[in-house]
């Protein structure tokens, strides 16, 4: 198997968590996420209807408008609903963040045999994460390779 199969392999939970354009898009982030900015919340808070936004985004929306309505499901407010931090949700939310930081720090190097150490680069070409020491195994490795099946040099 080519290394890049091999890895992927070896960790299926990444390649079925990443999005097309390679961040993270498991379900908790889809709940966690506000459907204004796209993007994890930053403050929740939840309108009457019981959806929840970043504070600032609804307050965007809700800026220089006669009427407040819900972004999601449209529902119209006779007047302005007083927002509050969801803080429960908010603890959520951060929890998830400093989970999803730590996965992220946390890359071993792929080569090492015994004692996995962590990695300090990683290859763009095959997926491999690795020490500095072992660049040069990385990059011979593409050499045969692409030699073999005479393309241009890897990238790595």
């Amino acid at each position: 198997l080519p290394l890049k199969a091999t890895l992927l392999k070896k960790l299926p939970h990444v390649s079925s968590a990443l999005g097309p354009d390679g961040a993270y898009s498991g379900p908790l982030n889809e709940e966690l996420q506000c459907s204004i900015c796209l993007d994890v919340f930053n403050d929740p808070v939840t309108t009457p209807c019981g959806h929840n936004f970043c504070k600032t985004c609804l307050n965007k929306c809700w800026t220089n408008t006669q009427s407040c309505f819900c972004p999601l499901c449209k529902e119209t407010f006779s007047r302005r609903p007083a927002i509050k931090i969801n803080t429960t949700l908010r603890e959520v939310v951060q929890h998830f963040k400093e989970k999803l930081n730590q996965e992220e720090s946390e890359v071993f190097c792929d080569i090492c045999d015994e004692r996995k150490q962590k990695a300090v680069k990683s290859c763009l070409t095959c997926l491999v994460s690795y020490l500095t020491i072992f660049f040069l195994l990385v990059f011979r490795n593409h050499a045969e390779q692409n030699e073999t099946n005479k393309s241009v040099l890897g990238k790595c």
